[in-house]
């Protein structure tokens, strides 16, 4: 007797669904392992939290395909390209990227520091960068004679309404010996200064040194040589990237000793004073990484990244 093989249509197999399959083969459906959600990104994306309120030069509208360039995606693109992957911006408000880091939905936020973050234990941290520092920018006439805190007493100051101001400046503020006003934005802090209505408006050092690249601005403004609080930037690092860690802080030491990221520095226009040597990095970065709640409470500067 010869066997006959059935074979079924080729249509009827293309047009079988998964779900008739499932009821057909109920048990073995159910042991098929489902894939696991996707992390915040694909596995060639690393994505970025782009500050959204973020002044230039770390970020800045301009008319480039994306909207936006300035430090924060330099510094993107710098670890993108070492890890081989590409670089995504995810626009979020300041209030937001830790919460968004923490979960996973963002891998990096970069030029942030740990004196600034209310968990900093909760994430890693990459070696820092580069320098910072905050310092009063004020009409040029008055600038010069600037030079420690105790010359802010009596003067009428500008800050954030946002943020929070630590060590000398809150000190001074708590003591009443200086008067603030709280703005909302730059722009609102100049217009008060140069109308006389304030004294001096507490900045980033970097962002006033990028403003004063205007002339018109340089005429009537100066950056004081008082520093109100100095610190370092890092990028704090999501789970998924933990075993990246070495790779990332080589490029970012390459980039250091290369020059690379004093050029980026250079081409905003921060102060020299801001780069921070390749030795004092390789001697603090690791430290970093390890942040006691009573060493952040006094350098914290702002309650947003």
């Amino acid at each position: 007797m010869i066997k006959r093989t059935i074979k079924p249509p080729f249509k009827l197999i293309t047009t079988c669904s998964l779900a008739l399959l499932s009821l057909l083969l109920p048990a073995q459906a159910s042991e098929i392992p489902q894939p696991e959600a996707a992390p915040s990104g694909s596995v060639s994306d690393v994505i970025f939290a782009d500050w959204i309120e973020a002044l230039p030069p770390f970020a800045a509208s301009t008319d480039a395909a994306d909207g936006r360039q300035g430090l924060i995606r330099d510094i993107g693109h710098l670890l993108a390209d070492a890890l081989d992957k590409k670089a995504v911006f995810r626009p979020l408000p300041g209030g937001r990227i830790q919460v968004e880091l923490i979960a996973g939905r963002v891998d990096f936020n970069c030029l942030t520091s740990p004196a600034w973050w209310a968990q900093p234990t909760e994430v890693h941290w990459t070696m820092p960068l580069f320098k910072g520092g905050e310092g009063p920018i004020m009409r040029a006439d008055m600038a010069d004679a600037v030079t420690t805190i105790d010359d802010l007493a009596g003067k009428t100051v500008s800050l954030y309404s946002k943020f929070k101001y630590h060590g000398p400046l809150k000190q001074l503020m708590d003591e009443e010996r200086v008067k603030v006003l709280r703005v909302n934005s730059i722009e609102k802090a100049l217009s008060l200064l140069r109308l006389g209505r304030t004294d001096a408006h507490i900045e980033f050092t970097s962002v006033s040194f990028h403003l004063l690249e205007d002339p018109v601005y340089r005429k009537i403004f100066k950056v004081a040589p008082l520093r109100t609080d100095t610190f370092e930037y890092s990028c704090a690092v999501a789970d998924r990237f933990i075993p990246y860690l070495d790779t990332i802080n080589a490029s970012i030491r390459r980039a250091q000793e290369n020059g690379e990221i004093a050029n980026l520095l250079r081409r905003y226009n921060f102060p020299n004073s801001e780069l921070l040597p390749v030795s004092a990095l390789n001697t603090r970065w690791s430290e970093a990484r390890q942040w006691a709640p009573d060493e952040i409470a006094w350098t914290a500067t702002s309650e947003v990244p």
